[in-house]
């Protein structure tokens, strides 16, 4: 089972670590804020068919589903994320400070729901 969440991360990923670099403000990159905006809402509108789609592929496989209720827990890490790229809004792009994404990027692996986590386990 391929979520589509983790491909949505990666293009996020790439997406801030192939923006413009500043040479005068150290760590920081420019992004554009559409085309990331576009990933998050992707993200969003995905989330839930794979919740399905993971508790679906569960139960045909008689495995026992883990529910640690972290969907709620992405929605505030995406929201964090939009956050970040509004208060640092020039024109249609965002400067934004990598170190910052890192945490964000790396709390949402950590969120992604375990329905999600646990299918692809045993899809292996």
């Amino acid at each position: 089972m391929k979520s589509h969440i983790r491909e949505k991360i990666r293009e996020l990923e790439e997406k801030i670590f192939k923006g413009y670099s500043f040479w005068i403000f150290k760590g920081y990159v420019a992004v554009n804020k559409r085309g990331v905006e576009k990933i998050i809402d992707d993200i969003y509108a995905s989330l839930p068919t794979d919740i399905v789609e993971a508790r679906n592929y569960l139960k045909k496989h008689g495995i026992e589903q883990k529910n640690s209720g972290k969907q709620s827990k992405i929605y505030e890490i995406l929201n964090d994320l939009e956050f970040l790229l509004n208060k640092s809004e020039v024109f249609s792009y965002s400067i934004v400070e990598k170190e910052k994404f890192n945490q964000i990027n790396t709390e949402l692996k950590n969120s992604i729901p375990d329905e999600i986590s646990q299918a692809e386990k045993f899809d292996k």
